[in-house]
């Protein structure tokens, strides 16, 4: 038996687990973000010139 609410809208508890879901996705968010910055770094610069290219090659 389910008790029916004559008030329309969201319990405490209901919205302190969405805040608590939107909090926990947005630190994985930010988590991953700061990650795939970190991997685009130890690639290293990835806009080679043909100057600088032609540098590169001639060191190796």
């Amino acid at each position: 038996m389910i008790m029916k609410s004559r008030e329309k809208g969201l319990t405490v508890g209901e919205l302190t687990m969405t805040i608590g879901v939107l909090l926990i996705a947005s630190l994985i968010w930010s988590s991953c973000s700061k990650q795939e910055k970190s991997e685009e770094k130890a690639l290293g610069p990835t806009n080679f010139t043909p100057a600088t290219l032609s540098v590169a090659i001639r060191s190796i």
